[in-house]
């Protein structure tokens, strides 16, 4: 008996990234191209004979199976990649800007990145070398902590979005000695 060992070698595949919405979804096939064409088909309709074609913006309509025949010579190949569009976060920001200075009381600026998932990862930067990885951080507030505030989210598929806001903060309101006189108006 003789035994024969039979390897079988993957020399083209299809590849694609994993894009969120929006953003721009690329084919590819891999694998030797010398002298060959291509022909992609694909959800809704979707054709294309580019070796490396994509799809901008990507939307739900583009999820599914994209198929690649590779022709080369009298031979062809073929191969599927499922494409899933990953939704993107969308982020507001809640805060209790403008503050109002109050003598003896420790002036606290919160924020809050909403809405925001289980798995979502929050990176807030801010005046004054101010940076978090919370969702809803708090920080003691004086003027010089005033500007911009900026929160990047970033979801499990690994989808961004990016979301700012302008703190500032009421002085101290003005000492009034002495009399103080004002109009009435009577009319």
């Amino acid at each position: 008996h003789r035994v024969m060992y039979l390897t079988v070698k993957i020399c083209n595949i299809a590849t694609s990234n994993r894009p969120c919405w929006g953003d721009t979804l690329k084919l590819d096939f891999m694998g030797d191209t010398t002298a060959s064409t291509y022909y992609w088909r694909g959800p809704g309709g979707y054709t294309s004979t580019i070796r490396n074609p994509y799809i901008y913006p990507a939307t739900w309509a583009d999820t599914g199976d994209y198929v690649c025949i590779k022709f080369k010579g009298i031979g062809s190949d073929t191969d599927t990649i499922n494409v899933q569009i990953n939704p993107k976060p969308i982020i507001s920001i809640i805060t209790n800007a403008p503050i109002c200075h109050a003598t003896g009381v420790p002036d606290i600026l919160t924020l809050s990145a909403t809405p925001g998932g289980a798995t979502d990862t929050f990176r807030w930067t801010g005046p004054t070398g101010f940076t978090s990885t919370l969702q809803s951080p708090t920080r003691p507030f004086t003027v010089a902590d005033k500007g911009m505030y900026e929160v990047k989210i970033t979801n499990q598929y690994g989808c961004k979005d990016t979301a700012s806001v302008y703190a500032t903060i009421f002085g101290f309101p003005p000492t009034v000695t002495g009399r103080l006189e004002y109009c009435q108006y009577i009319g």
